[in-house]
């Protein structure tokens, strides 16, 4: 072995100590990247869940619009049958 040691320095223990610290510098940097790129991810996921909040809460507005109108036309079509309601023009549908 001490042939092969004479030929091939061994690193010392500072050296095996600094490449280490760098070893573990380089880890910490790594794992720092890859929590900022979870913040920013966590914070889009943020925007698009209030993206989608507010369209739920159009389509809930406009599903509770169709549902007056719908009970409406109903309630016209009651009338109608019941004699109560006159002759009235009726406006084409659109095709």
């Amino acid at each position: 072995m001490a042939a092969i040691h004479a030929r091939i320095p061994m690193f010392t223990q500072d050296e095996q100590r600094e490449a280490q610290v760098r070893g573990a510098e380089a880890d910490q940097r790594g794992w720092e990247r890859i929590r900022d790129a979870n913040l920013e991810s966590a914070e889009d996921h943020k925007q698009l869940a209030a993206t989608v909040q507010k369209a739920i809460e159009n389509f809930q507005g406009e599903a509770a619009n169709a549902d007056a109108q719908a009970a409406a036309a109903k309630e016209r079509a009651e009338r109608i049958k019941r004699g109560e309601e006159g002759r009235r023009r009726c406006r084409p549908t659109s095709r």
